[in-house]
Protein backbone atom coordinates (compact mmCIF):
# COMPACT_ATOMS: atom_id res chain seq x y z
CA UNK A 1 0.00 0.00 0.00
CA UNK A 2 1.23 3.41 -0.64
CA UNK A 3 0.15 5.65 1.91
CA UNK A 4 -0.28 9.39 1.28
CA UNK A 5 -0.88 12.12 4.31
CA UNK A 6 -4.77 12.25 2.84
CA UNK A 7 -5.17 8.64 3.17
CA UNK A 8 -3.41 8.16 6.66
CA UNK A 9 -5.73 10.84 7.78
CA UNK A 10 -8.83 9.19 6.23
CA UNK A 11 -7.92 5.88 8.10
CA UNK A 12 -7.18 7.26 11.78
CA UNK A 13 -10.43 9.22 10.76
CA UNK A 14 -10.08 11.89 14.01
CA UNK A 15 -9.31 9.33 16.76
CA UNK A 16 -6.69 9.64 19.37
CA UNK A 17 -3.38 8.43 18.45
CA UNK A 18 -0.83 6.75 20.27
CA UNK A 19 2.70 5.99 19.65
CA UNK A 20 4.29 2.30 20.06
CA UNK A 21 7.55 3.26 20.98
CA UNK A 22 9.64 6.12 22.68
CA UNK A 23 12.30 5.80 19.96
CA UNK A 24 14.16 7.76 17.62
CA UNK A 25 11.32 7.43 15.05
CA UNK A 26 8.74 7.65 17.55
CA UNK A 27 9.87 10.45 18.46
CA UNK A 28 10.25 11.89 14.97
CA UNK A 29 6.80 10.45 14.51
CA UNK A 30 4.93 12.83 17.15
CA UNK A 31 6.65 15.64 15.40
CA UNK A 32 5.12 14.78 12.15
CA UNK A 33 1.69 13.60 12.68
CA UNK A 34 1.09 16.78 15.17
CA UNK A 35 2.70 19.17 12.58
CA UNK A 36 -0.38 17.47 10.36
CA UNK A 37 -3.03 18.09 13.18
CA UNK A 38 -3.54 14.28 14.05
CA UNK A 39 -4.63 14.27 17.95
CA UNK A 40 -1.42 12.47 19.71
CA UNK A 41 -2.87 11.55 23.32
CA UNK A 42 0.59 9.93 24.04
CA UNK A 43 3.35 6.87 23.76
CA UNK A 44 3.20 3.16 24.80
CA UNK A 45 6.78 1.80 26.28
CA UNK A 46 7.48 -0.89 28.77
CA UNK A 47 10.89 1.07 29.81
CA UNK A 48 11.46 3.79 32.33
CA UNK A 49 11.69 7.36 31.59
CA UNK A 50 12.74 10.21 33.17
CA UNK A 51 9.28 11.62 34.79
CA UNK A 52 7.63 8.73 32.63
CA UNK A 53 6.97 11.95 30.14
CA UNK A 54 7.97 12.69 26.54
CA UNK A 55 7.38 16.49 24.86
CA UNK A 56 4.95 16.90 27.81
CA UNK A 57 2.69 13.37 27.25
CA UNK A 58 2.38 10.19 29.51
CA UNK A 59 4.19 7.20 28.66
CA UNK A 60 1.86 4.65 29.33
CA UNK A 61 2.90 1.10 30.20
CA UNK A 62 1.69 -1.59 27.55
CA UNK A 63 -0.33 -3.40 30.13
CA UNK A 64 -2.02 -0.42 31.50
CA UNK A 65 -2.82 0.87 27.65
CA UNK A 66 -4.09 -2.59 26.26
CA UNK A 67 -6.07 -3.36 29.61
CA UNK A 68 -9.00 -1.38 28.09
CA UNK A 69 -8.39 -0.71 24.61
CA UNK A 70 -10.86 -0.04 22.73
CA UNK A 71 -10.88 0.48 18.45
CA UNK A 72 -11.86 4.39 18.96
CA UNK A 73 -7.39 4.51 19.88
CA UNK A 74 -5.11 4.70 16.47
CA UNK A 75 -1.65 3.31 17.05
CA UNK A 76 1.29 4.13 15.36
CA UNK A 77 4.25 1.48 15.62
CA UNK A 78 7.17 2.94 15.98
CA UNK A 79 9.76 0.05 17.47
CA UNK A 80 12.30 -1.19 14.87
CA UNK A 81 13.50 -4.02 17.49
CA UNK A 82 12.88 -7.50 15.33
CA UNK A 83 11.39 -9.52 18.65
CA UNK A 84 9.07 -6.39 20.31
CA UNK A 85 7.89 -5.75 17.06
CA UNK A 86 6.52 -9.77 16.44
CA UNK A 87 5.11 -9.80 19.98
CA UNK A 88 3.53 -6.37 19.52
CA UNK A 89 2.06 -8.11 16.39
CA UNK A 90 1.14 -11.34 18.06
CA UNK A 91 -0.67 -9.63 20.81
CA UNK A 92 -2.59 -7.39 17.56
CA UNK A 93 -3.86 -10.42 16.47
CA UNK A 94 -4.99 -11.47 19.09
CA UNK A 95 -6.81 -8.61 20.49
CA UNK A 96 -8.41 -8.17 16.92
CA UNK A 97 -6.41 -4.76 16.32
CA UNK A 98 -6.00 -4.76 12.43
CA UNK A 99 -3.12 -3.42 10.20
CA UNK A 100 -4.51 -0.67 8.37
CA UNK A 101 -7.62 -0.04 9.79
CA UNK A 102 -6.50 0.25 13.65
CA UNK A 103 -2.61 0.33 13.38
CA UNK A 104 -0.21 1.30 10.81
CA UNK A 105 3.71 0.59 11.20
CA UNK A 106 5.79 3.92 10.79
CA UNK A 107 8.99 2.00 9.22
CA UNK A 108 6.46 1.17 5.82
CA UNK A 109 5.13 5.18 5.97
CA UNK A 110 8.07 5.51 3.92
CA UNK A 111 11.31 3.53 1.95
CA UNK A 112 13.64 6.50 3.38
CA UNK A 113 15.46 6.83 6.67
CA UNK A 114 18.15 9.20 5.57
CA UNK A 115 21.23 10.05 7.06
CA UNK A 116 23.33 13.65 7.03
CA UNK A 117 26.66 13.80 8.39
CA UNK A 118 27.26 17.53 9.68
CA UNK A 119 31.01 16.58 10.58
CA UNK A 120 33.45 13.85 8.79
CA UNK A 121 36.36 13.71 10.89
CA UNK A 122 36.55 11.91 13.95
CA UNK A 123 39.27 12.64 16.88
CA UNK A 124 39.66 8.74 17.84
CA UNK A 125 41.07 6.16 15.83
CA UNK A 126 39.57 3.15 16.70
CA UNK A 127 40.50 -0.14 15.09
CA UNK A 128 36.84 -1.40 13.95
CA UNK A 129 36.34 1.48 11.98
CA UNK A 130 37.40 2.88 8.79
CA UNK A 131 38.49 6.02 10.66
CA UNK A 132 40.63 4.24 12.79
CA UNK A 133 42.77 3.64 9.36
CA UNK A 134 45.75 5.49 8.45
CA UNK A 135 44.18 6.18 4.47
CA UNK A 136 40.53 7.74 6.34
CA UNK A 137 39.42 10.77 4.62
CA UNK A 138 38.58 13.46 6.40
CA UNK A 139 35.62 15.13 5.25
CA UNK A 140 35.34 18.29 7.18
CA UNK A 141 32.01 20.12 8.69
CA UNK A 142 28.96 20.96 6.77
CA UNK A 143 27.81 24.78 6.96
CA UNK A 144 24.56 25.22 8.59
CA UNK A 145 23.53 27.29 5.55
CA UNK A 146 24.50 24.17 3.62
CA UNK A 147 22.35 21.49 6.31
CA UNK A 148 19.50 23.98 6.00
CA UNK A 149 19.40 23.09 2.22
CA UNK A 150 19.68 19.35 2.28
CA UNK A 151 17.00 18.93 4.99
CA UNK A 152 14.59 21.14 3.11
CA UNK A 153 15.24 19.21 -0.04
CA UNK A 154 14.89 15.44 2.01
CA UNK A 155 11.45 16.78 3.69
CA UNK A 156 10.30 17.85 0.57
CA UNK A 157 11.24 14.49 -1.42
CA UNK A 158 10.44 12.23 1.59
CA UNK A 159 6.57 13.05 2.89
CA UNK A 160 6.86 11.31 5.49
CA UNK A 161 10.23 11.68 6.81
CA UNK A 162 10.07 11.87 10.73
CA UNK A 163 13.74 11.97 11.47
CA UNK A 164 17.66 11.83 10.55
CA UNK A 165 20.58 10.35 12.04
CA UNK A 166 23.45 13.30 12.58
CA UNK A 167 26.34 11.03 12.56
CA UNK A 168 27.85 8.57 10.10
CA UNK A 169 32.24 8.28 10.16
CA UNK A 170 32.50 11.92 11.97
CA UNK A 171 32.13 13.18 15.77
CA UNK A 172 29.32 15.22 15.27
CA UNK A 173 30.45 16.99 19.15
CA UNK A 174 33.40 18.69 17.23
CA UNK A 175 30.92 20.80 15.14
CA UNK A 176 31.01 24.36 17.00
CA UNK A 177 27.33 24.59 15.59
CA UNK A 178 25.35 21.76 16.11
CA UNK A 179 23.47 23.32 19.09
CA UNK A 180 21.88 25.40 16.09
CA UNK A 181 21.56 22.28 13.34
CA UNK A 182 19.74 20.65 16.02
CA UNK A 183 17.19 23.61 16.38
CA UNK A 184 16.92 23.81 12.81
CA UNK A 185 15.67 20.20 12.82
CA UNK A 186 12.96 20.81 15.37
CA UNK A 187 11.54 23.94 14.27
CA UNK A 188 11.34 21.49 10.88
CA UNK A 189 9.68 19.14 12.82
CA UNK A 190 11.95 16.55 12.63
CA UNK A 191 13.95 14.42 15.34
CA UNK A 192 17.50 14.33 15.36
CA UNK A 193 19.57 11.33 16.84
CA UNK A 194 23.48 12.11 17.30
CA UNK A 195 26.06 9.52 18.24
CA UNK A 196 29.13 10.17 20.32
CA UNK A 197 32.59 9.18 21.94
CA UNK A 198 32.18 11.76 24.38
CA UNK A 199 35.68 12.67 24.45
CA UNK A 200 35.38 15.60 23.19
CA UNK A 201 33.16 18.35 25.19
CA UNK A 202 33.90 21.81 24.45
CA UNK A 203 29.69 22.23 23.37
CA UNK A 204 28.38 19.96 25.41
CA UNK A 205 26.36 22.17 27.27
CA UNK A 206 24.98 23.65 24.24
CA UNK A 207 24.22 20.78 22.70
CA UNK A 208 22.32 19.31 25.34
CA UNK A 209 20.27 23.16 25.80
CA UNK A 210 19.24 22.28 22.02
CA UNK A 211 17.47 18.97 23.41
CA UNK A 212 18.19 16.55 20.49
CA UNK A 213 15.94 13.73 20.66
CA UNK A 214 18.20 10.56 20.71
CA UNK A 215 21.70 10.42 21.96
CA UNK A 216 23.82 7.77 21.43
CA UNK A 217 27.07 6.96 23.52
CA UNK A 218 29.00 3.86 22.18
CA UNK A 219 31.15 2.26 25.55
CA UNK A 220 33.91 -0.88 25.34
CA UNK A 221 34.98 -1.18 28.70
CA UNK A 222 36.83 1.07 31.09
CA UNK A 223 39.71 1.93 31.68
CA UNK A 224 42.74 0.62 30.11
CA UNK A 225 40.11 -1.99 27.84
CA UNK A 226 38.35 0.88 26.68
CA UNK A 227 41.27 3.06 25.60
CA UNK A 228 42.42 -0.54 23.43
CA UNK A 229 38.90 -0.27 21.04
CA UNK A 230 38.27 3.35 21.77
CA UNK A 231 41.62 4.14 20.48
CA UNK A 232 43.09 7.58 21.63
CA UNK A 233 40.18 7.90 23.95
CA UNK A 234 40.79 8.69 27.56
CA UNK A 235 38.57 6.17 29.73
CA UNK A 236 38.62 8.99 32.61
CA UNK A 237 37.38 12.17 29.97
CA UNK A 238 34.84 9.49 29.00
CA UNK A 239 33.37 9.21 32.63
CA UNK A 240 33.65 12.62 33.39
CA UNK A 241 31.67 13.64 30.04
CA UNK A 242 29.08 10.94 31.15
CA UNK A 243 28.58 12.90 34.56
CA UNK A 244 28.62 15.97 33.03
CA UNK A 245 26.05 15.17 30.99
CA UNK A 246 23.68 14.24 33.37
CA UNK A 247 24.12 17.17 35.18
CA UNK A 248 23.34 19.30 32.02
CA UNK A 249 20.10 17.09 30.88
CA UNK A 250 19.23 17.72 35.05
CA UNK A 251 19.78 21.79 34.80
CA UNK A 252 18.46 22.69 31.66
CA UNK A 253 15.57 20.08 32.50
CA UNK A 254 15.43 18.39 29.17
CA UNK A 255 13.70 14.89 28.09
CA UNK A 256 16.97 13.33 26.24
CA UNK A 257 17.06 9.57 26.00
CA UNK A 258 20.63 8.68 26.27
CA UNK A 259 21.62 5.25 25.33
CA UNK A 260 24.71 3.67 26.17
CA UNK A 261 25.75 1.10 23.43
CA UNK A 262 28.05 -1.43 25.45
CA UNK A 263 30.38 -3.05 22.86
CA UNK A 264 31.18 -6.50 24.05
CA UNK A 265 34.34 -7.91 23.57
CA UNK A 266 36.04 -11.18 25.09
CA UNK A 267 38.15 -8.98 27.27
CA UNK A 268 35.29 -6.50 28.70
CA UNK A 269 32.54 -9.03 30.17
CA UNK A 270 32.87 -9.66 33.55
CA UNK A 271 33.95 -6.61 36.10
CA UNK A 272 34.20 -3.99 33.10
CA UNK A 273 30.80 -5.17 32.28
CA UNK A 274 29.17 -4.81 35.89
CA UNK A 275 30.56 -1.47 36.58
CA UNK A 276 29.23 0.01 33.22
CA UNK A 277 25.80 -1.17 33.52
CA UNK A 278 25.73 0.00 37.02
CA UNK A 279 27.29 3.17 36.42
CA UNK A 280 24.24 3.69 33.34
CA UNK A 281 22.01 3.00 35.90
CA UNK A 282 23.05 5.43 38.92
CA UNK A 283 23.06 8.39 35.87
CA UNK A 284 19.66 7.12 34.43
CA UNK A 285 20.45 6.89 31.45
CA UNK A 286 19.65 3.11 28.89
CA UNK A 287 22.42 0.62 29.00
CA UNK A 288 22.20 -1.24 25.51
CA UNK A 289 24.84 -4.54 25.18
CA UNK A 290 25.36 -5.36 21.63
CA UNK A 291 28.03 -7.69 20.11
CA UNK A 292 31.44 -5.83 19.31
CA UNK A 293 31.92 -6.05 14.92
CA UNK A 294 33.69 -4.57 12.68
CA UNK A 295 32.09 -1.76 10.15
CA UNK A 296 31.54 -4.13 6.95
CA UNK A 297 33.29 -1.82 4.53
CA UNK A 298 36.77 -4.07 4.75
CA UNK A 299 34.69 -6.87 5.43
CA UNK A 300 33.68 -6.35 2.04
CA UNK A 301 36.92 -6.13 0.65
CA UNK A 302 37.92 -9.22 2.06
CA UNK A 303 35.23 -11.36 1.42
CA UNK A 304 34.03 -9.92 -2.29
CA UNK A 305 37.10 -8.68 -3.83
CA UNK A 306 39.79 -11.11 -1.57
CA UNK A 307 41.83 -8.32 -0.24
CA UNK A 308 43.64 -8.64 3.16
CA UNK A 309 41.83 -6.95 6.23
CA UNK A 310 43.74 -4.09 7.34
CA UNK A 311 46.15 -5.32 10.60
CA UNK A 312 44.14 -2.32 12.70
CA UNK A 313 41.03 -4.30 12.43
CA UNK A 314 42.58 -8.31 12.76
CA UNK A 315 43.75 -7.25 16.05
CA UNK A 316 39.84 -5.88 16.84
CA UNK A 317 38.61 -9.11 15.47
CA UNK A 318 41.14 -11.16 17.58
CA UNK A 319 39.13 -9.81 20.74
CA UNK A 320 35.42 -10.16 18.95
CA UNK A 321 33.27 -13.07 20.30
CA UNK A 322 32.05 -14.29 17.19
CA UNK A 323 35.00 -13.81 14.52
CA UNK A 324 34.93 -12.31 10.94
CA UNK A 325 35.00 -16.01 8.81
CA UNK A 326 32.35 -17.43 11.34
CA UNK A 327 29.68 -14.22 10.61
CA UNK A 328 30.51 -14.47 7.17
CA UNK A 329 29.69 -17.75 7.01
CA UNK A 330 26.37 -17.28 8.62
CA UNK A 331 26.06 -14.11 6.18
CA UNK A 332 26.42 -16.46 3.63
CA UNK A 333 23.74 -18.62 4.81
CA UNK A 334 21.63 -15.96 4.95
CA UNK A 335 22.31 -14.38 1.58
CA UNK A 336 18.55 -14.87 0.41
CA UNK A 337 17.34 -12.33 3.13
CA UNK A 338 16.78 -8.70 2.37
CA UNK A 339 19.53 -6.12 3.21
CA UNK A 340 18.65 -4.50 6.59
CA UNK A 341 20.06 -1.20 5.71
CA UNK A 342 18.89 -0.84 2.33
CA UNK A 343 16.44 1.82 4.18
CA UNK A 344 19.07 4.11 5.40
CA UNK A 345 19.12 6.38 2.53
CA UNK A 346 20.18 8.81 1.17
CA UNK A 347 23.19 9.25 3.13
CA UNK A 348 24.59 12.91 2.72
CA UNK A 349 28.35 13.30 4.22
CA UNK A 350 29.43 16.69 4.67
CA UNK A 351 30.59 17.96 1.70
CA UNK A 352 26.94 17.07 0.16
CA UNK A 353 28.42 13.89 -1.82
CA UNK A 354 26.08 10.46 -0.71
CA UNK A 355 27.84 7.08 0.23
CA UNK A 356 26.02 3.99 -1.64
CA UNK A 357 25.42 2.10 1.45
CA UNK A 358 25.76 3.98 5.10
CA UNK A 359 27.91 1.29 6.72
CA UNK A 360 30.91 2.02 3.72
CA UNK A 361 32.57 4.76 3.04
CA UNK A 362 31.93 3.67 -0.87
CA UNK A 363 30.82 7.10 -2.18
CA UNK A 364 28.35 6.85 -5.13
CA UNK A 365 29.79 7.72 -8.26
CA UNK A 366 28.62 11.42 -9.62
CA UNK A 367 26.47 12.10 -6.75
CA UNK A 368 25.99 15.65 -5.30
CA UNK A 369 22.63 15.56 -2.87
CA UNK A 370 21.77 19.02 -3.42
CA UNK A 371 22.19 18.91 -7.52
CA UNK A 372 20.43 15.70 -8.04
CA UNK A 373 16.69 14.61 -7.57
CA UNK A 374 16.36 11.62 -4.96
CA UNK A 375 14.80 9.55 -7.90
CA UNK A 376 18.06 9.23 -9.85
CA UNK A 377 20.05 8.69 -6.75
CA UNK A 378 17.90 5.90 -6.29
CA UNK A 379 18.20 4.38 -9.74
CA UNK A 380 22.48 5.18 -9.27
CA UNK A 381 22.46 3.41 -5.89
CA UNK A 382 20.38 0.37 -7.22
CA UNK A 383 22.50 0.01 -10.33
CA UNK A 384 25.38 -0.42 -8.34
CA UNK A 385 27.50 -3.06 -8.57
CA UNK A 386 28.84 -2.55 -4.79
CA UNK A 387 25.33 -3.90 -4.02
CA UNK A 388 25.26 -6.53 -5.83
CA UNK A 389 27.98 -8.20 -5.34
CA UNK A 390 27.95 -7.25 -1.34
CA UNK A 391 24.60 -9.29 -1.62
CA UNK A 392 25.76 -12.54 -3.60
CA UNK A 393 28.21 -12.90 -1.07
CA UNK A 394 25.86 -12.04 2.17
CA UNK A 395 28.09 -9.57 3.24
CA UNK A 396 24.64 -7.36 3.83
CA UNK A 397 23.58 -9.84 6.67
CA UNK A 398 27.30 -9.45 8.31
CA UNK A 399 26.64 -6.46 10.33
CA UNK A 400 23.99 -8.24 13.05
CA UNK A 401 25.31 -6.76 16.39
CA UNK A 402 22.20 -7.83 18.17
CA UNK A 403 22.37 -9.95 20.89
CA UNK A 404 20.88 -11.83 24.01
CA UNK A 405 22.72 -11.47 27.22
CA UNK A 406 21.75 -13.80 29.85
CA UNK A 407 22.57 -15.09 33.81
CA UNK A 408 22.93 -18.65 33.79
CA UNK A 409 24.01 -20.72 36.49
CA UNK A 410 26.49 -17.20 37.82
CA UNK A 411 27.82 -17.07 34.06
CA UNK A 412 27.13 -14.51 31.50
CA UNK A 413 25.59 -15.97 28.41
CA UNK A 414 25.49 -14.06 25.42
CA UNK A 415 23.44 -15.49 22.52
CA UNK A 416 21.80 -13.66 19.01
CA UNK A 417 18.41 -12.83 18.92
Amino acid sequence: MKFTYENVKEMINGRDVYIYAVNLEGMGVYKLFSRLGHNIRGFIDSRKFDKNKRFGLPIINPDDFFKDYNHDKFIIVATKHRNTKKMILELFEKLNIQKNVNFIIATELTDYLPTIEVVGSCNLKCISCEMGLPQATNKGFMSVENYKKVLTKMTQEIPFMNSVCLYLWGEPFMHPNLAEIIKISSEMGVATDISSNLNYDRHLEDIVKANPDMLTIPCSGIGKNYEITHTKGKWETFEKNLYKLREYIDKYDVDLPVRVVYHMYKHNLEEDYVYMEALVKKLNFFFFPVLANIFPGKVYDYAVEGKELPKEMLKANEMMIIPIDEQLEKSYQNRHLPCPVIKAFPTVRSDNSLLTCCNMVYELEGSNYLETPLETLVKLRDKSDLCKKCMAKGVHRFFDINAKVENIDGKRVISRF
